[in-house]
C-alpha cells in the first residue's frame, strides 16, 4: 500500500499534537522532507501553550507565532538580545489590545509557544531578561542560534 500523500488542507485540519507527530516523522523520512517544508512554508503550528486550546485568543496567538511574520520578528528580537516573547506580545497587543492585555495566561501561553517556536527554528535558550515595559509578559527568555 502506497504511503498516504497530504495536502496543506489535510495538515490544516488535523490537531497540532497530530501534525508534530507527523512533522516529527517526516523529519527522519525523506520521501517525508515535503510534509515538513509545508508545514514549515505556511507557518502551521506544532506546539501548544498553557491556556484552554480552545480559546480564541490563544488560537490566535499560536497562529501569529508560527506565522512568518512572528517568527522573523521573534528571531529579530533574540539576535539583538531581547527576549523573543517581546516581539510576539507586541503583534498580539496591536491585534487584541485589551483583550490580551486583561488575560495574563495569555501571556504565559505566548512565552511557552514562542519557546516551541525558537527551539524549531534552531535556537537556544541564553538567559532569561525583563521584556521592555511596553509588553505584557514580564520577562522572558533571550536566544542564540546554534
Amino acid at each position: 500500500m502506497p504511503a498516504k500523500i497530504y495536502t496543506l488542507d489535510d495538515l490544516k485540519k488535523m490537531t497540532i499534537d497530530h501534525r508534530r507527530n507527523l512533522y516529527e516523522n517526516a523529519r527522519n523520512n525523506p520521501s517525508g522532507s515535503y510534509i515538513k517544508e509545508l508545514i514549515d512554508s505556511n507557518g502551521l503550528a506544532l506546539s501548544t501553550g498553557g491556556v484552554s486550546m480552545d480559546d480564541p485568543l490563544y488560537l490566535n496567538i499560536v497562529e501569529i507565532a508560527w506565522s512568518k511574520e512572528g517568527k522573523e520578528a521573534a528571531t529579530m528580537a533574540a539576535d539583538a538580545g531581547i527576549p523573543a516573547v517581546a516581539a510576539i506580545d507586541r503583534m498580539v497587543q496591536a491585534k487584541y489590545g485589551d483583550a490580551y492585555k486583561s488575560r495574563h495566561n495569555a501571556a504565559v501561553a505566548a512565552g511557552t509557544i514562542v519557546g516551541e517556536v525558537m527551539k524549531h527554528l534552531g535556537y537556544r535558550i541564553a538567559m532569561r531578561k525583563a521584556c521592555p515595559p511596553d509588553c505584557v509578559a514580564k520577562s522572558g527568555a533571550t536566544w542564540k542560534k546554534l
